[in-house]
């Protein structure tokens, strides 16, 4: 399982944050607070001239502050945990690190994340669709569609709306489902 996976504290962490993924692969351990259970996402994981180097983010709004669920801190605890047990270097002082203790590369990622959802027999989707499915979930979940922008990062609110409407279409298709039920017991 996912758990299990190298990987698993990086694809928990993308889940229930909804962070992109250079945003989640330049992460820092600077940028954690354990205490406060906050990631700070400051700048993004590139690669420039075929080097993996940190650099600024689009917008103002893409730099944020995410408070951190349960799950989202035992991940970022996974990861540390096996970094000081696999002993990297670690110079850019990242969060995340592939399992020779080097830094992530995209296409690296979205492969053992396909793999992963493959073996466990889920639908498989791209590191940028967790994002959309946190998101999503966020929304469904009645959390202001105001805060799952600021949460995501997006510069314009038409953005978040228009990527997770049909979150808000699914929720209006339940109730009216229960409103038509009120009816048939009338029968």
């Amino acid at each position: 399982g996912i758990k299990l996976h190298p990987l698993g504290p990086l694809f928990t962490f993308a889940l229930f944050t909804g962070v992109r993924l250079g945003e989640a692969t330049g992460l820092r351990w600077e940028d954690v607070d354990f205490e406060n259970k906050t990631a700070r996402i400051q700048v993004q994981l590139q690669r420039i001239d075929s080097k993996l180097v940190h650099k600024g983010l689009k917008s103002p709004t893409a730099r944020r502050t995410c408070p951190l669920t349960e799950q989202a801190v035992d991940a970022l605890r996974e990861a540390k945990i096996s970094q000081i047990v696999g002993g990297y270097e670690n110079g850019m002082n990242l969060v995340f690190l592939n399992p020779e203790g080097w830094p992530l590369d995209p296409k690296y990622i979205d492969k053992k994340l396909k793999e992963v959802l493959a073996n466990a027999c889920l639908p498989v989707m791209s590191f940028h669709k967790l994002r959309h499915t946190a998101a999503t979930l966020m929304v469904a979940g009645g959390i202001p569609i105001a805060q799952v922008q600021k949460l995501l990062g997006h510069s314009q609110i038409s953005l978040t709306a228009n990527l997770y409407a049909h979150a808000d279409l699914e929720a209006k298709r339940r109730a009216m489902d229960v409103y038509e039920q009120l009816f048939r017991k009338e029968d």
